[in-house]
């Protein structure tokens, strides 16, 4: 049988070209996991050279590296440093919150920015001919 249905065969390779891709990001994502456990056992190799009181130090400071947050956990009973990261969701823009505008809307919230910052300005400058 053979698929003379072009919309179903599109479909089709639609479906196996996103197979392909899941399957592609899922091991670039168990690589990335890999290497994360491997900067964190080196970095725990580092820690192990510090003093306790450096340690305890250490543990107590956030630490922020770009959008990610790193904790540590001291257990000295059992002399270990636990690493755990957590990713900050990205930030968005006020602008991202607003609903789709038509190009009339989006004219008129322009025009009420311009009017805003005029009326600013020019209290600004009454207020520096009055100072």
């Amino acid at each position: 049988m053979s698929l003379r249905n072009e919309t179903l065969y599109d479909a089709l390779q639609a479906i196996a070209s996103k197979v392909g891709r899941v399957e592609t990001d899922r091991q670039s994502l168990e690589r990335s996991l890999e290497q994360l456990e491997q900067a964190k056992q080196a970095a725990q190799e580092v820690i192990k050279q510090l003093s306790t009181e450096e340690i305890r130090e250490l543990a107590a400071m956030p630490i922020k590296a770009g959008d990610v947050w790193l904790h540590l956990q001291f257990d000295e009973a059992a002399g270990e440093v636990l690493i755990t990261e957590q990713a900050e969701p990205r930030h968005r823009a006020l602008y991202e919150l607003l609903p789709e505008e038509t190009p009339a809307e989006k004219s008129a919230r322009l025009q009420r920015i311009r009017q805003a910052a005029e009326r600013r300005g020019a209290a600004s400058q009454e207020g520096a001919t009055h100072g």
